[in-house]
This record gives C-alpha cells, structure tokens and sequence, in this order.
C-alpha cells in the first residue's frame, strides 16, 4: 500500500497502526513511560509486525498534483502496489484558477490514475460544515466539500456520522454512511469508535 500523507507525518500514522494491529491503547504508545512492561512487549511485537507490511508512507508537506501522479505511477511500476490512500484531497495544491476548479483537476487526475494503473484509490475528503450548526445533521454525497467532481468521479463514497448528544458528547451510535456505490446497494453500517485505539469497530443492532 502507498499512502500520501499531507495531514500526518509517518511516525503519527505508525503509532495508530501500532495502536490498532496489538489493540494497544493510544495513550501507551504516545507515553510508553506509563505502560506496563507487557504492554511495552506488545508494541515492540506491534512494531515487528507492521515494519514487515508493504507499506510505503510519502509524508509531505506541500504536496502537489503532479508530484503525486508521478510518486504514485512509480510506486506501482516498482512495488506492485494494490491500494492507494491520499490523505487528504483538500490538501493537495494544483494550479487552478479558483477552488472549484481546483478540487474538479484533483479528482479527475485521481480517477484517471485508477483507471489507467488499475489501482485502487482511497481519497480523504473533509466535509462542510453542518448547516445551522447542527452536529447531528446526517452527511450525504452532497456534504464533501466541493462536492461535485468528488461526487461524480468516485466510484464509491463512504461518510463517517457520529451524533452527539445534548451536552456535545458522541453517543455511540456510530454509523458508515454507503453514500454511493456504483457495483453495489447503499446504506448504513452500524459501528462504534474506540477513542482509545482510534478505530472503529461493528455495533449490532440493539
């Protein structure tokens, strides 16, 4: 797998990586002060087990169109790689002359990228901002922000909806949104996030 990171550097994703391959809490792996010795154990042998992944991490500050079409064909001529991840579109520069334009240039090269190399790529989109402030308003296709190349050029969109209750905190009832997707039926996948592993795992119908 290759992943382009704007948002994190390689050390922040191999931490959560490490944190969810031993189910390590979090806060052991960011102060292995406090951890137990087995604990300190389980995050070496997590350590071990992720340094043998064929992960190859592009961390970047600035990361621009071009250099990521050409990083990313170069990495699956040499790697074979069989998944990319771009983290995240918004954060990605091209020369456009308005912000439109700009994420339609981004989300047409990432298709054709796909299409060509037969690879596929996850693309991290952020989301506007709720309307009327509504933190439970649910997310939709609509909600990316700029949504409409993002919309029309993906072949599958999966949202995050996490509502809150009366005092701002998550209630548990997690869900992933099946926004779109164009081999198969859309709908709702009832999860619950860890917060001390960062993940999300399933939830069952209560």
């Amino acid at each position: 797998m290759g992943y382009f990171s704007v948002e994190m550097s390689k050390g922040e994703l191999l931490q959560r990586l490490w944190s969810h391959e031993e189910n390590i809490p979090f806060g052991y792996i960011r102060n292995p002060r406090w951890a137990s010795s087995d604990i300190r154990s389980q995050v070496r042998r997590a350590m071990a087990t992720v340094g043998r992944w064929p992960l190859f991490v592009a961390e970047d500050g600035s990361l621009s169109l071009q250099k990521l079409v050409a990083k990313a064909r170069l990495l699956i001529r040499q790697e074979k790689l069989g998944l990319i991840v771009v983290d995240y579109v918004q954060l990605i520069s091209a020369a456009a002359p308005n912000e439109r334009e700009r994420i339609t240039k981004i989300s047409g090269q990432i298709r054709a990228l796909a299409k060509d190399t037969g690879v596929p790529i996850l693309a991290v989109s952020q989301l506007n901002r709720p309307k009327d402030r509504n933190q439970n308003e649910r997310p939709n296709k609509f909600s990316m922000k700029e949504s409409g190349s993002l919309e029309n050029d993906a072949n599958t969109i999966l949202l995050i909806y996490r509502p809150m209750d009366d005092s701002g905190r998550p209630t548990g009832d997690d869900e992933i949104v099946i926004a779109k997707q164009r081999h198969g039926p859309v709908g709702n996948e009832l999860v619950r996030f860890n917060s001390e592993t960062m993940t999300f795992f399933e939830r069952k119908k209560a």
